[in-house]
């Protein structure tokens, strides 16, 4: 049951000393095995906190994966996460919630030309 993704899923998803818990866990885990960290944070307030913490905990952002990138509140904290250096998941493609896939279309275009634009790439 404690290996079940489902079931490590339900108690993220719950408030309180479980996602205390399982969320230390999880820290704890890719600490010790350098595993790589995927989360699924609530639409657009965790990424960014997520992303600290884990970087606070120790886990190398090249560890660390944020996703539901589509429903971050502005493009400020998107740029804040890429300049953190963590991998990005824009993993909502297709789900009728949230915007449209021409909006999610627009982020993928946003992104690449902040990438694009960085000095070392010129």
């Amino acid at each position: 049951m404690g290996r079940d993704p489902e079931y490590v899923k339900r108690l993220m998803d719950e408030t309180g000393i479980n996602k205390q818990l399982t969320w230390e866990a999880m820290s704890a885990a890719a600490l010790k095995t350098g595993a790589v960290v995927s989360t699924h944070p609530s639409r657009g307030i965790q990424q960014l906190p997520q992303a600290v913490d884990l970087i606070g905990r120790g886990i190398k952002p090249e560890k660390i994966v944020i996703g539901h990138i589509e429903f971050f509140p502005n493009d400020d904290t998107l740029k804040e996460l890429l300049k953190k250096g963590v991998y990005i998941g824009l993993d909502m493609i297709g789900e009728p919630e949230g915007k449209s896939n021409e909006e999610r279309a627009d982020i993928v275009r946003k992104i690449k030309d902040w990438v694009l634009s960085h000095p070392l790439l010129r």
